[in-house]
């Protein structure tokens, strides 16, 4: 939307800036007769709740954050049934977070609406945005508060009810003593209005979470149970001008543990990705690690800090007005928490508390359940980190950075395409915020959006920039999604441009120097030192392979290129990585290193074609060494040819990664293998799509999901299963045991069913395939 074409104004109070302040708007209008039907299109910088005379119609967090100001996400409500005949308002509160923050643009503050009503008679009325709004800065809430996390995402917020009139939100309020508001600089900064595709955020769960301890009179530390996303709602009373707070964390004091705690003297003294001098290092760091006693505090609080990023700021504040029990929220922003300590219960009593999940609010269609309960356990513990994981865009963590990278938003996409609603519409919006905030060159920050040009924050991780070709991918195959294509080609063009051209004589892109690399994370057991990196050659093979097909849709001319860009990397790649002796590829030319997360990409990327059957062993062998991102590789590898019975028992040792996180009773997937660090992230979730696409056995055939090839494994200790996937056709359901199956699939799509000897074709609708 051309911001230009409406009558309505960005607009802001006159001389009010800083980092955290929110302001108050109103905008009365008069109906001489009822409307037939009313809508309201609104945006703000950053969010903004809005009410209609008194009741509230946005959602939580809304807008999605966004590249301000190549796009600036809009809403639309339903207004009509709020109005009336005579006086009417629409009201709304603002945030602006500012602070260049890791996670969103600073941009300046801002609303931006516009109503339209079409009345009885069919005459039409336009409510726009502009200097008849009248603004105040007396919101309750108390202005430039810390921000609560070392990496700048969200505001602390202090909040006193007395500090703004009552009935503001209504009609009928005298706003006289307000301030006219004036049109803000935004309105010079060509914002691109844009239809938020993705839905608010809003509160999907809700429960009371158990006293853990009573500190002492003053203070009381709750345990919701799990890590979750959200906010609290506690029910107070006390006497006037008490303040309560709440201070969020994921753990308690003094029980937060570092990789150093689980490194072995062995494994550092044998390992080939580090030189001699880091050995001694390491060794020594781990030495003193093991000195560190782990005593449980007699009483515990909780830590201060977003995950492990120490903040004495994670916390909100109510002041208490004295009028008997009061109820507050603070969902103006995300954060993540499992336990919440409560303050100032001196002067206050909690009359109820509860822990509400809150999310941008798509739902869950796809599952996966079966007779062993670890698997179910571990299925639903990666749904809810997931659902954790989407706050307006799919974060890493949802506590310390809730930023949105392309690598980690890649790993996403896996459960995301199978199991969660809009998944379609929230790959767009990870697109279309990394071509808003793309750099000249042609390459991509290490997130977006975000406050590149704050030097904190200046940061790029060149793998992950092939992982924007990737996610175009699953957008093609899973959705057929070719409007997607034509959109954003050309800034993957563009990206693939700057790397291509960076090539050396040797046909191969150089390691660049003071950018962070990733060639398996977290904790890394590959080789990165040298001149080139065999994981960004390998990602731009894949990703000149993918854009050579996209030229079916697009740029047709342009297929010659990716095809000669793809093929002359692996010449090179071959030349300067493969290890003759040991018949693997190096993780550097000159490593001594041939790593399992190295040969488990290349062996995707088609690169031991003709040599398969040598490679496979090596990589279905103990000691398995890869991390998270290239565990996915490598579980996939195997699931696919040949070592199913390999590859479940990587993915469900109870003694290590996902096995042991269930083992442990988590309800949520950490960040790592270890038991440190984020202990809710979404981009270790594939576990679940793995068992329904390699267990359950349904994967897709063609693009759009029109044809699906459903091959069930039972693996050991599994003899019946069942679970849907969510398809752009529908839901599909499989349920089946040894004796046979039962298959519902949607309108719109054909496949087959494969078990061992039987091949059978699959139509719309419900069938029955007997195995016994």
């Amino acid at each position: 939307m051309d911001q230009n074409q409406t009558a309505a104004k960005w607009i802001w109070k006159d001389c009010l800036a800083g980092t955290n302040i929110t302001c108050n708007f109103r905008r009365t209008f008069f109906l001489d007769q009822d409307v037939e039907e009313a809508s309201l299109q609104i945006s703000a910088h950053n969010h903004v709740k809005v009410y209609i005379n008194g009741h509230r119609v946005s959602g939580i967090c809304s807008p999605a954050a966004s590249g301000f100001p190549n796009t600036k996400w809009y809403l639309t409500y339903d207004i009509a049934p709020y109005l009336v005949q005579g006086e009417n308002v629409i009201a709304a509160t603002v945030l602006f977070i500012g602070g260049d923050g890791q996670n969103h643009v600073t941009g300046c503050p801002a609303l931006w609406f516009t109503a339209h009503c079409r009345m009885q008679d069919g005459t039409e009325r336009r409510i726009p945005s502009d200097e008849h709004c009248r603004v105040s800065a007396d919101t309750g809430y108390r202005p430039h508060m810390p921000l609560r996390e070392q990496r700048r995402l969200t505001g602390s917020t202090h909040f006193d009810p007395a500090q703004e009139p009552r009935g503001w939100k209504e009609s009928g309020f005298d706003d006289e003593a307000w301030e006219a508001a004036v049109v803000s600089p935004a309105q010079l900064m060509g914002i691109v209005l844009r239809k938020q595709e993705i839905p608010e955020g809003k509160s999907i769960r809700s429960w009371t979470p158990r006293i853990l301890n009573v500190v002492d009179e003053d203070c009381t530390v709750y345990d919701a149970g799990e890590v979750l996303t959200g906010f609290v709602r506690i029910a107070v009373h006390g006497e006037k001008g008490a303040v309560v707070k709440l201070r969020y964390a994921e753990g308690l004091e003094g029980q937060r543990r570092s990789y150093l705690d689980f490194c072995s003297e062995e494994e550092i003294e044998g390992a080939l990705y580090l030189r001699a001098e880091e050995k001694k290092a390491m060794l020594e760091k781990v030495r003193r690690a093991r000195q560190k006693t782990w005593d449980q505090p007699a009483v515990q609080r909780v830590e201060r800090g977003a995950c492990n990023d120490v903040s004495e700021f994670y916390c909100d504040e109510y002041v208490v007005q004295g009028e008997g029990s009061e109820v507050w929220q603070e969902d103006f922003t995300f954060r993540a928490f499992r336990y919440i300590e409560v303050s100032g219960l001196s002067r206050a009593s909690v009359d109820s508390i509860e822990v509400c999940k809150a999310v941008t609010g798509v739902d869950v269609q796809g599952t996966f359940t079966c007779n062993e309960e670890s698997l179910n356990k571990l299925t639903e513990a990666c749904i809810q980190t997931q659902w954790n994981g989407i706050q307006g865009m799919l974060v890493d963590c949802p506590h310390r950075e809730q930023a949105q990278y392309l690598g980690d938003s890649l790993m996403q996409s896996h459960l995301l395409t199978y199991n969660f609603t809009d998944s379609r519409f929230l790959l767009r919006k990870v697109l279309q915020d990394f071509a808003d905030s793309q750099l000249i060159p042609g390459f991509f920050p290490f997130v977006a959006p975000g406050s590149y040009w704050n030097p904190t924050f200046q940061l790029r991780m060149s793998e992950y920039d092939f992982d924007y070709v990737e996610i175009l991918w699953q957008l093609y195959w899973y959705f057929d999604d070719q409007d997607a294509i034509r959109q954003f080609y050309p800034v993957a063009s563009r990206m693939m441009g700057y790397y291509l051209g960076i090539r050396t004589a040797d046909g191969l892109i150089p390691k660049e120097e003071g950018i962070f690399h990733i060639s398996d994370w977290p904790y890394p057991r590959v080789d990165e030192e040298g001149e080139y990196l065999f994981v960004i050659n390998c990602k731009a093979l894949m990703a000149a392979e993918r854009m050579e097909a996209f030229c079916e849709f697009v740029q047709p001319e342009d297929k010659f290129l990716w095809k000669q860009a793809s093929s002359g990397l692996a010449a090179s790649m071959r030349a300067a990585f493969w290890n003759e002796e040991r018949g693997l590829y190096r993780d550097t030319p000159t490593s001594p290193s041939c790593s399992k997360a190295v040969n488990a990409l290349a062996f995707r990327a088609g690169l031991f074609a003709g040599r398969e059957e040598s490679a496979l062993p090596y990589l279905a062998s103990e000691p398995f060494d890869t991390r998270v991102i290239r565990s996915y590789d490598l579980l996939k590898v195997l699931f696919e040819n040949g070592y199913k019975a390999e590859a479940y028992a990587f993915l469900t040792d109870p003694r290590t990664r996902w096995g042991a996180m269930i083992a442990q009773g988590s309800k949520t997937i950490w960040e790592g293998f270890e038991d440190i660090d984020s202990h809710s992230h979404a981009w270790n979730c594939y576990p679940a799509r793995f068992l329904q696409q390699y267990v359950l056995g349904v994967s897709c055939a063609e693009a759009g999901f029109r044809r699906v090839r459903i091959a069930p494994y039972f693996p050991e200790g599994v003899h019946e299963m069942q679970g849907r996937v969510l398809t752009e056709q529908g839901v599909l359901e499989v349920t089946g045991d040894a004796g046979g199956f039962a298959i519902v699939l949607p309108e719109g799509i054909q496949g087959e069913f494969v078990y061992g000897d039987v091949c059978r074709p699959l139509r719309a609708g419900r069938q029955e395939i007997k195995l016994a």
